[in-house]
C-alpha cells in the first residue's frame, strides 16, 4: 500500500504540534503519550478529545499517570483488537501463499514424472543419434525446471517460517498487552480470571492448594474528592507498585477493579497467607507519596486486606467471595488491618 504525499505532510504537521506541546508542557514523549496526542490532533477518538479538553480547561497538569489512564480508556482495547486482527489477516495470507507454492511444486513434480514416462517411450522408438540428443536436451531442461521448483519451494518455506515466527512474537506481545492494567502495570481482571482457573483446576486434579488476598485502599474516594482523579491514579499506581515489588516467585498480584487489588498465592496455607497480607499492609502504610500537583502535602495510604484459602467443595467464585467478606470485615472493624476467613466464624 503506497503512502500519499498529503498523508506524509499531514503526519509531519501533527508531529510538529506534538513536539511543540511536549516542549511547552514539559512532559516526556514516551510512545503512549505520543499516541494520545496523535489521536487528539487527528480527532480519531471524539471521547478522548473531550476528556483531554476537560483536563486542559480544569488547569490540571498532565503527568504520565494521566496519559496512561487516557490510553487505557480510549486506545488500548481498540488497538489490541486491531493488532490481533491484522496478525490474523497476515497469517491467513501467509498460509495461502505457502499452500499455493506446495500445490504448484507438486504439480511440477507430477508433470516431471509424466515427461519421464514420455521420454522412456520415445527412447524405445529412436533410430538416430539426433533423436537421442533431442530427448536428452529435453530431459535436462525438465530436470533443471523440477529442481528449481523444489529449491523455490524450500526458499519460500524458509521465508514463511521466518515470517511465521515474527507473527507469533507479535501476537504474544499483543496478548500480553491485553492482560496488563495500564495504570498500575499489574495484570488485569481478565488475566486474573485465567490464572484463578488454572490454579483451581490444579487444585481439583492434583490437590495443589492456594490462598487469596483481597486488598482495598482505605478511604480512596477522599483522595479523588480532595486532590483530584490524577492524584487518585497516583495512589493506585503506588499501591500496585508496592504489591509488585513485595511479591515474588509464582505469586500473582492483579488489579481487580477500582481501588481493589487481588493476590493469588499458590501452595500457600491460610496462616502463611495472613503473614504475607500483614507484610503487604505494613509496606503500604509506610508509603509516603509526593504529588507535584500538591507540593505541600505528603499523602499517606492505608489498606484493608481479606484472606481466604481454597476448600474441597469450593467453586472458583466461593474462594474469592470469602476473601472479599474477610476484607469488608477488616473495614468494619477498624480498617488498615488484615482479617481472614477464620475471623468470619
Amino acid at each position: 500500500m503506497s503512502i500519499e504525499p498529503q498523508d506524509i505532510t499531514r503526519s509531519h504537521a501533527i508531529a510538529q504540534k506534538i513536539f511543540a506541546k511536549a516542549a511547552l508542557a514539559k512532559f516526556e514523549l514516551v510512545p503512549e503519550v505520543y499516541e494520545i496526542w496523535y489521536a487528539y490532533y487527528t480527532a480519531s477518538h471524539p471521547r478522548l478529545n473531550a476528556d483531554v479538553d476537560a483536563i486542559v480547561l480544569s488547569g490540571r497538569p498532565f503527568d504520565l499517570a494521566t496519559f496512561r489512564n487516557l490510553h487505557a480508556r480510549h486506545l488500548t482495547t481498540t488497538e489490541n483488537a486491531a493488532a490481533t486482527q491484522q496478525i490474523i489477516s497476515d497469517t491467513q495470507l501467509l498460509l495461502k501463499g505457502v499452500f499455493d507454492e506446495i500445490i504448484n511444486a507438486n504439480q511440477s513434480t507430477a508433470n516431471y514424472g509424466k515427461n519421464l514416462k514420455t521420454y522412456t517411450s520415445q527412447l524405445d522408438q529412436v533410430t538416430q543419434v539426433a533423436d537421442v540428443k533431442s530427448i536428452i536436451t529435453s530431459l535436462i531442461k525438465d530436470t533443471s525446471a523440477a529442481a528449481a521448483s523444489g529449491q523455490g519451494l524450500q526458499d519460500k518455506l524458509a521465508a514463511a517460517t521466518a515470517r511465521t515466527e515474527m507473527l507469533e512474537k507479535k501476537l504474544a506481545q499483543t496478548e500480553k498487552e491485553a492482560t496488563i492494567d495500564t495504570l498500575t502495570g499489574l495484570r488485569n481482571r481478565r488475566a486474573f480470571d485465567v490464572r484463578l482457573k488454572e490454579l483451581f483446576n490444579d487444585f481439583r486434579q492434583n490437590g495443589q492448594y492456594f490462598s487469596v488476598i483481597m486488598v482495598d485502599i482505605d478511604f480512596f474516594k477522599k483522595f479523588n474528592d480532595t486532590y483530584g482523579h490524577q492524584t487518585g491514579d497516583l495512589v493506585l499506581s503506588t499501591v500496585g507498585d508496592t504489591l509488585y515489588r513485595s511479591l515474588k516467585g509464582n505469586d500473582f498480584p492483579a488489579r481487580y477493579g477500582g481501588e481493589e487489588f487481588i493476590v493469588l498465592l499458590p501452595e500457600t496455607t491460610l496462616e502463611n497467607a495472613v503473614v504475607v497480607a500483614e507484610q503487604l499492609r505494613v509496606r503500604i502504610s509506610l508509603k509516603k507519596i509526593e504529588d507535584e500537583r500538591h507540593p505541600d502535602v505528603t499523602l499517606k495510604v492505608a489498606a484493608s486486606l481479606g484472606v481466604s484459602f481454597v476448600r474441597q467443595h469450593d467453586t472458583m467464585q466461593a474462594v474469592v467471595d470469602r476473601a472479599d467478606k474477610a476484607l469488608y470485615h477488616a473495614k468494619e472493624t477498624g480498617r488498615n488491618r488484615v482479617c481472614s476467613e477464620k475471623d468470619l466464624a
